[in-house]
Formats: C-alpha cells, sequence, structure tokens
C-alpha cells in the first residue's frame, strides 16, 4: 500500500484544526492535504475574499487552489468522489455544513476542516461547537500574543466594530492573537 492511501485510511473521519488568528490552522491544513497527494479536493467559503480568490492562503504565505463555495450544499455536489475534503474557515460557513459533513462522514470519507472556535468577543462559533460533537481528532492551536509574545488564545478585533457583528473578515489590519491577560487590556 502507498504511503497517501495509507495516510488517508488511518485518518477516516472529521478532524478539526482551531484556534485563534494567526495560530497556523490553515497552514496545518495545508499540511495534511500535502501528506495526501491524492483524490483530495480543497474548499473556501466565498466570504473569505482576503488574498487570492480560488486559493486557500496561509498567512505565512503556503497556497492550495481550492474551489469557492458558498454553501455546504454546493460543497457536497462539488465533492464529488473525492477521498479527503478539507474545508478552510468553516466559521463563515452557515449550519447546512453540519449536515454535509455528517453525510460525509457517514460515507466514510476525510475531512479535514480548519477555522476560528471562538470570535472576538470570546463566544464560541455554533457551526464550530456542532462540528466538536462530530469530531473524531481535535487540534487545538495556540498562538503568540501580539503585545507580550506569551501563547495566545484569543482573537482581539482592533476596532471594536460591534455593527459589523460576529463575522468581519479580515487580516493582521483588522486583528491580533492576544493572551487571555493582553486581551482584557483591550
Amino acid at each position: 500500500m502507498d504511503q497517501a492511501r495509507f495516510y488517508q485510511q488511518n485518518l477516516e473521519g472529521l478532524h478539526l484544526i482551531l484556534g485563534p488568528m494567526f495560530s497556523g490552522k490553515t497552514t496545518k491544513l495545508l499540511e495534511y492535504v500535502h501528506q495526501a497527494q491524492e483524490n483530495v479536493i480543497s474548499f473556501k467559503p466565498a466570504i473569505d475574499i482576503r488574498y487570492d480568490q480560488g486559493m486557500i492562503c496561509s498567512h505565512d504565505g503556503l497556497k492550495r487552489e481550492a474551489v469557492v463555495v458558498s454553501s455546504g450544499h454546493e460543497l457536497y455536489k462539488k465533492a464529488k468522489n473525492q477521498q479527503m475534503i478539507a474545508i478552510d474557515e468553516v466559521q463563515f460557513f452557515d449550519d447546512s455544513i453540519i449536515e454535509i459533513v455528517e453525510k460525509l462522514i457517514h460515507e466514510k470519507r476525510t475531512i479535514v476542516v480548519s477555522g476560528l472556535d471562538k470570535d472576538y468577543l470570546h463566544n464560541p462559533f455554533s457551526v464550530v461547537e456542532q462540528l466538536k460533537e462530530r469530531a473524531t481528532k481535535i487540534i487545538q492551536l495556540e498562538a503568540l500574543c501580539a503585545l507580550c509574545g506569551d501563547q495566545a488564545t484569543h482573537t482581539y478585533r482592533k476596532e471594536n466594530n460591534e455593527k459589523a457583528g460576529q463575522i468581519l473578515v479580515g487580516g493582521a489590519e483588522t486583528y491580533e492573537a492576544r493572551c487571555r491577560l493582553c486581551y482584557a487590556k483591550g
């Protein structure tokens, strides 16, 4: 059995990669995809217009071609017979993604998902919480605090734009990782 097939068979189920902004979630997702090598399709939500459209891009410059979708149902139609499905920025999807991930799990496919576990107010994303209940494996990452350099578990929105709501797509210009103490300082 070749290495890629062995790797995929040992990953069956749902694997979540979670953490705050700048913790390496997308990089870790791309590592999974690279290891699998074949029979893999990558997706990103249409709302994520940062960097290259049609590419999953990490903050450290890694890239992979991705199918841009607006819903879980669209994702499912385009996943076809791929054994591994990689989904970046899952917090941007609506609840339809839960039903689709469950279908993919029952079809014995490998689903690797990355996303923020908490928003800028440190409240959980509903979609992520529901996926945690279905996960085979959860990888919780931390970043470095932008202010003090300690381990960061919080995402801080630099400009408190409450009108934007829970989701405001942005990068380093909008967000930074912070430890609990620096987050509390505001």
